[in-house]
């Protein structure tokens, strides 16, 4: 059984995935230790789901939509919808 700070089938927990996407949305880098390759499959799901639960309006506004997400119990970063 996961831990509730994570979500299924992620290895890092919520509060890291939040750090880099912020990270990366607010300075155009991301942290140093994160793999790029996972936190840009992150980013990519994070528009996706953005898209398909929340609408094309919230495409620019992608930090707020993450909490609104995942107050609502949606992986915010998962390619599947």
């Amino acid at each position: 059984m996961r831990p509730a700070e994570y979500w299924r089938r992620l290895q890092a927990s919520i509060a890291a995935i939040q750090t880099a996407l912020l990270q990366r949305l607010r300075h155009g880098r991301w942290p140093p230790g994160v793999s790029t390759a996972r936190a840009r499959h992150w980013m990519r799901g994070l528009r996706r789901q953005v898209t398909a639960h929340l609408g094309l309006q919230w495409r620019d506004r992608l930090v707020e939509a993450f909490g609104v997400l995942r107050d609502r119990d949606i992986c915010a970063v998962s390619r599947s919808v």
